[in-house]
């Protein structure tokens, strides 16, 4: 009896790279949605201080523009993203929920992924919003703030697709 076949190991990782949607599986299509979650978030938020918005309709707003990338984690958007299966869903909400602090989960359902998730992204956003507002009060220049945000998107990154840190820089 001959053995199940297998997949073929270099077409089995190129696969997901050829669909021409971002790879939640490869550094640098994580790294890219989530500098662009950052940027859109953050010039939502400078719209906002012209229009004087309460705080909950700042925080619907920045969760619309959460919320795609969130369900693109969760797996419940291939048609705009590729997962990296079985990874995105539970089992990286439960890996969020292990490595981050537990406080921002504090008002979510630990038992659904896209809760969890969103948090978490929301959670870098106010982090790399926070290094903003530093560098705006004059607490850090231009290269420090990149240097942050960099480090933070890159640290959560590495979060979002389980891999080890390589890189000394963030170790």
């Amino acid at each position: 009896m001959s053995p199940d076949p297998r997949p073929d190991d270099a077409d089995y990782l190129a696969k997901p790279l050829l669909t021409g949607k971002p790879y939640l599986g490869r550094l640098e299509d994580v790294a890219m949605i989530l500098k662009r979650l950052f940027t859109d978030c953050l010039s939502q938020l400078e719209r906002e201080e012209e229009e004087d918005l309460g705080t909950v309709e700042q925080t619907e707003r920045l969760n619309s523009l959460i919320l795609p990338s969130a369900r693109g984690f969760v797996g419940l958007d291939q048609e705009n993203f590729t997962p990296m299966l079985p990874w995105n869903g539970k089992p990286l909400a439960d890996h969020l929920l292990r490595d981050m602090p537990s406080e921002i989960f504090s008002e979510v359902n630990r038992n659904d992924p896209l809760q969890v998730i969103t948090i978490t992204l929301g959670y870098v956003v106010y982090q790399c919003v926070q290094e903003v507002r530093k560098f705006s009060e004059g607490l850090l220049d231009e290269d420090g703030l990149n240097e942050k945000v960099d480090q933070t998107i890159m640290l959560m990154t590495y979060e979002m697709t389980g891999l080890p840190i390589l890189d000394e820089r963030f170790l």
